[in-house]
């Protein structure tokens, strides 16, 4: 092979690599924030698995010692009670039939009992940031979420806010039956990576 051809098929092959090294840098970075995301998938499921035990078991997050204590379950993930990169939602959620109507002097039927047949929120708490990420399950308007939470049976009867959309297909229950429901939601701005992948996060939930 003459020499001047040797050293165009070199240049040649520097250019090839050249190309094929962009796209694997390319691939290899976006496979490294897809694992540290994992990672932080993980340690979402554990630190929601504990709070909605806290929760189910009756810890009352709406006081300040108690969040603190929730906060200090996720060290070095950037959360305080009421901002930073996390939230916690808490929601007792019960399911009406015509007795839980009746008992708040209502009729058994959707005309005086709109929620009749419905799973409604009797509760909600928020600890974080709650402005990064809203329940899957709606979120009861603010004006009928009392003192701790508290969702008075006069609204979570009648107001249609109140209904946690779609949880019966998830969790089947009877008349008057609790589950006691925590979604936790971590955002990653750490992990993002310009406009190729932003805006990322890690979800999880337990039912108690």
């Amino acid at each position: 092979m003459p020499p001047h051809a040797r050293i165009r098929r070199s240049g040649t092959i520097m250019i090839e690599f050249v190309f094929s090294t962009l796209f694997w840098a390319v691939l290899l970075m976006g496979l490294s924030v897809v694992g540290f995301n994992l990672v932080r998938s993980l340690q979402t499921s554990e630190i929601c698995r504990d709070a909605g035990h806290l929760y189910a078991y009756g810890l009352d997050f709406s006081q300040t010692g108690n969040q603190n204590l929730l906060i200090q379950l996720c060290a070095g993930m950037n959360v305080t009670t009421t901002g930073g990169n996390g939230v916690f939602l808490f929601s007792t959620i019960m399911y009406i039939d015509a007795p839980q109507c009746t008992a708040a002097g209502l009729q058994g039927n959707t005309g005086s009992c709109p929620n009749l047949g419905q799973s409604v929120f009797t509760q909600r708490l928020v600890v974080g940031n709650s402005g990064l990420f809203a329940s899957k399950f709606g979120t009861p308007s603010a004006g009928i979420v009392g003192t701790s939470g508290f969702i008075g049976s006069s609204n979570y009867l009648t107001n249609t806010t109140a209904r946690a959309a779609g949880f019966t297909s998830l969790l089947p229950m009877t008349g008057g039956q609790i589950a006691y429901l925590t979604e936790t939601y971590f955002s990653s701005p750490d992990l993002d990576w310009g406009t190729f992948m932003s805006g990322t996060g890690v979800y999880a939930r337990n039912i108690f």
